[in-house]
């Protein structure tokens, strides 16, 4: 199996010799390493050149004006010549046995396979920090290939894989599907996963095999930024679903991504009445145009209430203490 991995890297120094490090371990050597430096301000250039000099798999430097990460990802995913690709996430690693698990799974799997994804620990290896064992909605489909419309269902309730750090995908399938949308630099692993869903199946390992490390710098630490982003990944694909276009998810799907939309929008709006009251409030009342379904606007009504009682009881506060 030719496995290549991607390693998008901004300003990555402090993490490359280690990132590197975690893929020569592997039980499964891989054919090669593609890192794409986007435009890197830090000495990542020269750490990868001098990498590529004495690394025992060859690294394929490739180097772009900063673009973001899926543009990234992209490049990499283009300019690498493996049938299969694995992300690495620059600040991230894998366990020795990451690479042969996956390459198992898909060589016993049927040809229908796309996607393989592994559990992973979210900054500290022990059981208590598995990504998956907080997840109920991934524990009915571990261990076994998944359809498209039963893992979007569960993938749209909960987006329990998280990171490209846990993935092996199949390249051509990417390419046909478009790679990740390069106008998104959060939740773009949301979007190409839930694309890449319709062109095979979905195999989730409970083993973990990967570390996600979290240092203040991860945009996925900003709750407002996952909330807008992944609202917007929604209607873009709630939109594209018809037959004028390649792919077309099933009516429940729709429903569910629809109802999924109005949460993140209103979860969205809380996040920016906590930052601001006056801009979150100003967020609550601009989601009566936008809310699609009645379930959401059930949801937006309770959310939106608690928050101007709140407001109201904080002014009563103050005026009382002024008063007083």
């Amino acid at each position: 199996m030719n496995i290549s991995v991607v390693i998008p890297c901004y300003n990555g120094q402090k993490f490359l010799k280690e990132a590197i490090t975690s893929i020569n371990n592997q039980t499964l050597q891989a054919k090669e390493i593609v890192i794409v430096n986007d435009g890197s301000k830090d000495d990542s250039l020269e750490i990868i050149c001098e990498l590529s000099r004495h690394n025992p798999i060859p690294i394929k430097l490739v180097g772009q004006e900063n673009g973001g990460v899926s543009s990234a990802r992209n490049i990499g995913v283009a300019a690498a010549s493996g049938d299969w690709i694995a992300f690495l996430d620059v600040d991230d690693l894998w366990y020795p046995e990451k690479l042969a698990t996956q390459a198992k799974i898909i060589e016993e799997s049927s040809k229908r396979i796309a996607l393989v994804c592994c559990d992973y620990h979210n900054d500290f290896q022990d059981e208590m920090h598995s990504k998956y064992r907080q997840s109920a909605h991934v524990q009915p489909l571990l261990g076994r290939e998944v359809e498209g419309e039963e893992f979007q269902l569960a993938f749209i309730a909960e987006n329990f894989i998280g990171t490209a750090t846990a993935m092996m995908f199949r390249r051509d399938l990417a390419l046909r599907n478009g790679c990740f949308d390069v106008y998104f630099n959060h939740s773009e692993d949301f979007d190409f996963i839930l694309r890449l869903s319709q062109f095979g199946t979905v195999y989730l390992d409970n083993e973990p095999m990967a570390l996600k490390r979290h240092h203040g710098e991860n945009l996925t630490d900003d709750l407002a930024l996952y909330y807008f982003s992944h609202s917007t990944s929604l209607l873009k694909n709630i939109r594209c679903s018809n037959h004028y276009f390649r792919t077309s998810f099933s009516k429940v799907v729709i429903d569910a991504m629809r109802f999924s939309y109005d949460e993140c929008l209103i979860q969205y709006a809380n996040q920016m009445f906590e930052r601001d009251i006056r801009k979150g409030l100003k967020e609550y009342l601009g989601l009566v145009t936008k809310l699609m379904t009645l379930k959401g606007y059930r949801n937006y009504v309770v959310s939106f209430t608690k928050k101007l009682i709140r407001t109201c009881s904080f002014g009563l506060i103050k005026n009382r203490e002024h008063i007083g």
